[in-house]
């Protein structure tokens, strides 16, 4: 923040310091009302009316003015005289260090205040690529939303047609999901194999783990509250993600949310994984519905309409979810902004309190 000009008691100081003469005793509450008022000499808006005052233009002024109280100290026998000494030095060499320049000069200190507005007009450069930058994830993020959500209400109403459609366009149907599921599948298999070339350690044989995965086999029997851990759980797990693919901090708003997480390509091992699982399940339920015995008494349309309506449903659920995802998203992100908004007014009130004191400044100067 700005340094703050502001007037010193002269009359106070001189007071003080001509009652020292007369009692013939340095007090410390004498020392501490003078060793105040002589702090704020500096950036004194009236500093060459003390000065005038004391009769003081050079160095050696300040040693004349001061010599007697040093005397009278002596003189004292104090049982605090190192202290007491040490603030009167502290004293006189507040009034030494305006010595070297001409206390009605302000532009050393117009400058120094000139410094401090800069360091604050960049830190608000910082804050304002901050808004830049978040400003433009709330917009993705809103942008993703708002397609989930398209996706989610186009699937509510391909289930709502799915319902009323005759027996050939859903076997139709079935088939041709069948198809892009396949195709779906050996896509996801691809970009697994393209993300564990990332991978930080060696990791066991693609195909071996991911047949584990798809079969739903057991890697632990040891309870953990949840059941025995299924290989799948075990392959999108934390641990396992950061184990191969290293981990990432994520710093919150306070010090106690930093934490670590899996990487970028862990995250994608993780959805790309459990999309590939379920992907499994789909292919599976079509072949079931597909097939031609009907010994379950369940005509193959009934059948492939089930599992169109299944793979529909949980499709909705997907989108919804993630369009919650990434409204949620967007509003911590827009409070952020908001913060650093307010940051961004608090640097420009600073800013004008800055302009304010320089023309106070040259105000007294001038005067």
């Amino acid at each position: 923040m700005p340094i703050k000009f502001k007037p010193v008691d002269v009359d106070a100081f001189m007071i003080t310091y001509c009652t020292l003469g007369r009692q013939n005793r340095i007090s410390y509450e004498a020392l501490n009302k003078m060793g105040k008022i002589a702090k704020g000499l500096e950036f004194a808006t009236n500093a060459v009316h003390l000065f005038e005052r004391m009769n003081i233009k050079e160095r050696h002024d300040v040693d004349r003015k001061f010599a007697p109280l040093y005397e009278m100290l002596t003189k004292q026998n104090s049982k605090h005289y190192d202290k007491k000494k040490e603030k009167i030095t502290e004293i006189s060499e507040a009034f030494k260090r305006l010595i070297n320049k001409d206390p009605n000069v302000r532009e050393h200190y117009i400058n120094r205040y000139k410094q401090n507005q800069n360091k604050i007009k960049f830190e608000k450069s910082l804050i304002e690529k901050e808004i830049l930058k978040h400003t433009g994830i709330r917009t993705i993020n809103i942008d993703n939303a708002e397609l989930y959500k398209h996706k989610s209400e186009a699937c509510r109403l391909q289930l709502k047609i799915l319902r009323d459609d005759d027996a050939e366009t859903v076997i139709n149907k079935a088939t041709n999901n069948f198809s892009e599921t396949k195709k779906n599948i050996a896509l996801l298999y691809n970009q697994l194999g393209e993300i564990k070339r990332h991978a930080q350690k060696r990791m066991s044989d693609l195909d071996y783990v991911l047949s584990l995965a798809v079969e739903n086999k057991i890697y632990s029997t040891k309870d953990i509250g949840c059941g025995p851990t299924t290989w799948k759980n075990h392959l999108t797990a934390d641990a396992y993600a950061k184990k191969y693919f290293g981990t990432q901090r994520v710093c919150g708003r306070r010090k106690y949310i930093d934490r670590e997480i899996p990487s970028l390509y862990g995250k994608q091992w993780q959805t790309t994984l459990i999309d590939y699982c379920h992907a499994h399940d789909v292919l599976k339920a079509y072949q079931q519905a597909l097939k031609k015995e009907t010994r379950d008494g369940v005509s193959l349309a009934e059948r492939c309409r089930t599992a169109l309506m299944t793979d529909t449903i949980h499709s909705i659920d997907a989108h919804h979810a993630r369009y919650r995802t990434y409204t949620k998203r967007a509003e911590k992100t827009a409070d952020h902004i908001t913060n650093l908004k307010m940051k961004s007014m608090a640097y420009d009130v600073a800013i004008n309190d800055v302009n304010r004191q320089i023309e106070r400044v040259k105000l007294v100067a001038d005067n």
